[in-house]
């Protein structure tokens, strides 16, 4: 089961709300920022390696784990293609590319249909990561002026 959290909005994406930023979408490649250099191919590796910049670590599951906030990274292809944040009660919450941002009970859970769907081009949620939910989150700016050397 899944439902709308807010209005449609193409000024952030999946990643940028994975990461609470709404002012810019996140990705390694096209015209979205990315907090390091750009690389030349789009990988979990990547993904992980931005997460982490960012608080993350490797988790083994999506187990909602008390006083832990996750992420799960959706993949098709072996490539990155989604990722959702879970909330504090357990759910997730999801930004549908340029659209709404949703809240979903399970990981599965999206629009099958117009104008939000069909989200199978995500892929399934393999790799998962958590931080500790009361540390504060780095600021954009700041983690892209030093992974960028400035």
């Amino acid at each position: 089961m899944w439902w709308p959290h807010s209005e449609a909005t193409p000024e952030y994406n999946c990643i940028a709300w994975v990461l609470r930023i709404t002012d810019r979408g996140l990705w390694p490649s096209g015209d979205w920022d990315w907090p390091r250099p750009k690389p030349a191919h789009v990988t979990i590796d990547e993904f992980v390696e931005v997460f982490a910049l960012f608080g993350y670590e490797p988790s083994n599951s999506e187990i909602y784990e008390a006083g832990f906030e996750k992420i799960a990274i959706y993949v098709r292809n072996g490539e990155p293609q989604h990722a959702a944040r879970q909330l504090a009660n357990g759910r997730w919450t999801s930004k549908l590319g340029a659209g709404i941002d949703i809240i979903h009970d399970k990981l599965g859970d999206f629009p099958s249909s117009a104008p939000y769907g069909p989200c199978t081009a995500y892929g399934g949620a393999q790799y998962f990561m958590k931080r500790r939910a009361n540390a504060p989150y780095p600021d954009y700016a700041a983690v892209s002026a030093v992974e960028n050397g400035a």
